[in-house]
């Protein structure tokens, strides 16, 4: 029988989520303060066991691979972080990021797309599509490629397919998996709004930050209005306590 009602290991992590992650993501606290403190709040999680990480580069893009060493993988992760296209990097999310190499069996790419407010739209986009055409070279040996984000990597994890698809050069990924996607910058979050880790204003802040005059409603930035055909197998995932 499934237990359905939440256990005290889940109200902790939920604590722990407003205590620190939402105290640091503040419009107040200086965006380079916030990327260092997510990196050390990272370790809390505490370090992956296996599999290690290596330091990499896909293109000119860097990031961390985690290789599954018991057998060879014929799958590729590529794994766009979150953190509103300002904070957040590969070593915050690396927890995560060997979790799904061990659950997938498959090899993991966390890359470091370059941020907002130094680089805006569409640098994040360029970078995370540089990564995955490097990915697809034949040479590495992936029969299949699978694109999975959360927040403004979620977003990406979207966006990515639909310019691939758009420029006809590539395959789509094999499958995309998104947690709470940041898809949509045309909606303002309503004054009673609520997040267990995001501030509204934190968000409206950093999206200015991202797009400056870029259109809010271009499928590269808001995916909610793209055409989506062509497009693989994608999961979404939303928790119900939170704007995204």
């Amino acid at each position: 029988m499934i237990e359905n009602r939440p256990s005290l290991r889940r109200y902790l992590i939920r604590w722990l989520i407003r205590i620190l992650v939402k105290t640091i993501l503040r419009p107040w606290v200086p965006v380079r303060l916030q990327r260092s403190l997510l990196d050390v709040v990272a370790l809390i999680t505490g370090p992956p066991r296996h599999p290690k990480p290596e330091a990499v580069k896909l293109g000119s893009v860097p990031g961390r691979r985690y290789l599954v060493r018991d057998r060879p993988a014929d799958t590729a992760v590529l794994y766009l972080h979150g953190g509103g296209y300002v904070a957040g990097s590969s070593k915050s999310h690396r927890n995560i990021s060997a979790r799904l190499g061990l659950l997938l069996g498959a090899d993991v790419y966390a890359i470091d797309y370059r941020l907002a407010p130094e680089h805006p739209y569409p640098t994040a986009v360029d970078d995370v599509v540089e990564a995955y055409v490097a990915l697809r070279d034949p040479k590495r040996g992936y029969r299949r490629i699978v694109v999975v984000g959360d927040s403004a990597g979620g977003a990406l994890a979207v966006i990515l397919p639909l310019r691939v698809r758009d420029e006809g050069e590539l395959p789509v990924p094999d499958a995309v998996v998104a947690f709470s996607p940041f898809v949509d910058h045309t909606e303002e979050a309503p004054d009673d709004a609520y997040d267990d880790m995001l501030d509204p204003r934190w968000g409206e802040l950093v999206a200015s930050w991202y797009l400056r005059d870029a259109p809010k409603d271009h499928p590269y930035i808001s995916p909610v209005f793209a055409d989506l055909h062509g497009l693989p197998p994608t999961l979404i995932q939303v928790g119900g306590d939170e704007l995204l």
